[in-house]
C-alpha cells in the first residue's frame, strides 16, 4: 500500500473542488498517494462528475444521504482512510505542487513525530493571491526561534499554549500518522466546528512532537460560504472563549501550566512580537479576562503604543538631552495596572 490517503470533504462546491483536486493531482509526490477520497456531504452530484474529470487519481467518491453535521462529516472521513499517513485537504482550498513530498519526507524523518503542518496563506481566489499569513512569530517564539529554513518542533506544552490563544495552523496543511489520528478523532465530535481544529492540534499533540514547515504550501480560500459567515461577532467571541476554556482545562489535565508558558514567552519576546502577542489576547480574551489570568502587566500598553514605538526608534537618538529626559518622564515611566 502506498503511504497516503487524502481525505477531502466537499459541501455544494464543485467548482472551488476542481482547483482542490487539480493540485492533488500536480503534486510531485502524486505516486505516493493510494487513495484521494471525495465525500460530498450537501447533496449535490456535480461532485461526482468533477471527480471523474480527474482520471489520473485513485478517488474514491463517498455521497452522504442524509447530510453529516460538519464534525461528523469529518470525524467519518479520517475513519475511512486506509494508509499508514493521512492528508487532510477542504475542497475551497488548494496545496503548492510540494506540499505532499516535503511532508511526507519530514514527518518520515522525525519517528516520534505525530504530525506535520506548513504555513498557510489566506487570500480570497485564484486570482486574487494577496494575502496573509498569520502570526509566524509566535509560533516561532513558542518552537524557541530556529532558523526559517528548518522545520520548527513544537512539543504538547508548546501545541496546548498555542491553541489556548488562537489556532495556529489550517487543516488543510495537515499530514497525519493514522495510527495517531484515529486516537483522536472521536474527540472532535465533542467540540463546536469554530473550534474543533484547535482541540484537534492539543489532542493529537500528546502522542507526539508536532513538525511544522514556516514556507507557505497551502493557499486557503476566503468567501462567503466559509463556517464563519454570517455569523455574528459576539456569537463567534463566545464559542472562542469557550474553546479557551476547553483547551485550559485540557493542559490541565495534561499537566501544563499554560499561563507561566506564557508569561515566560512574553518575557523573552523581541517587541515586535510582543505586539503580536498582545493583540492576540486582547482581542481573544479583552482585558477583563487577561487580568483575571495575571497576564495584565505583560500587556499593559502595548497594542496602542505603535505610534509612540516608532517615534522612539526614529528620534530618540537625535533628541537634545532635556527632550530625552522629558521624553522618559512622559512615557518610558508610565504604568497602568488592572
Amino acid at each position: 500500500m502506498k503511504p497516503i490517503s487524502v481525505v477531502i470533504a466537499t459541501a455544494n462546491r464543485p467548482l472551488f473542488l476542481e482547483t482542490a483536486l487539480g493540485s492533488v493531482a500536480r503534486q510531485t509526490a502524486v505516486n505516493e498517494i493510494e487513495e484521494v477520497i471525495v465525500s460530498e456531504n450537501l447533496g449535490n452530484r456535480a461532485s461526482e462528475k468533477v471527480c471523474a474529470k480527474f482520471k489520473s487519481l485513485p478517488i474514491k467518491y463517498i455521497f452522504r444521504d442524509p447530510p453529516m453535521t460538519l464534525v461528523q462529516h469529518g470525524v467519518d472521513l479520517y475513519k475511512t482512510a486506509k494508509s499508514e499517513f493521512v492528508a487532510v485537504l477542504h475542497d475551497d482550498d488548494w496545496w503548492c505542487s510540494g506540499h505532499l513530498q516535503t511532508a511526507l519526507s519530514t514527518l518520515k524523518s522525525v519517528p516520534d513525530a505525530a504530525a506535520y503542518f506548513s504555513a498557510s496563506v489566506f487570500v480570497k481566489s485564484e486570482d486574487d493571491v494577496n494575502g496573509h499569513i498569520f502570526k509566524h512569530p509566535v509560533i516561532r517564539l513558542a518552537a524557541g526561534a530556529p532558523e526559517y529554513t528548518v522545520p520548527w518542533r513544537l512539543n504538547s506544552a508548546h501545541i496546548f499554549a498555542l491553541t489556548w490563544l488562537y489556532t495556529p495552523f489550517h487543516l488543510s496543511s495537515t499530514l497525519v500518522r493514522r495510527e495517531i489520528l484515529l486516537r483522536q478523532a472521536d474527540e472532535l465530535l465533542k467540540a463546536n466546528p469554530w473550534y474543533s481544529d484547535s482541540v484537534f492540534y492539543a489532542g493529537l499533540s500528546r502522542y507526539g512532537t508536532a513538525l511544522y514547515n514556516p514556507f507557505v504550501e497551502v493557499f486557503v480560500r476566503r468567501h462567503d460560504r466559509n463556517w464563519d459567515s454570517g455569523k455574528s461577532k459576539s456569537y463567534l467571541n463566545s464559542v472562542c472563549l469557550e474553546g479557551s476554556e476547553k483547551i485550559l482545562a485540557l493542559s490541565k489535565n495534561s499537566g501544563f501550566d499554560i499561563i507561566a508558558i506564557w508569561k515566560e514567552y512574553f518575557a523573552k519576546a523581541p517587541e515586535d512580537t510582543r505586539r503580536q502577542i498582545a493583540e492576540l489576547f486582547l482581542s481573544r480574551f479583552g482585558k477583563e479576562m487577561v487580568c483575571h489570568y495575571g497576564l495584565g502587566s505583560f500587556m499593559t500598553g502595548m497594542p496602542k503604543d505603535s505610534v509612540y514605538a516608532a517615534i522612539k526608534r526614529t528620534f530618540k537618538l537625535f533628541m537634545p538631552p532635556i527632550l530625552l529626559e522629558l521624553y522618559q518622564k512622559i512615557f518610558e515611566n508610565r504604568k497602568e495596572h488592572c
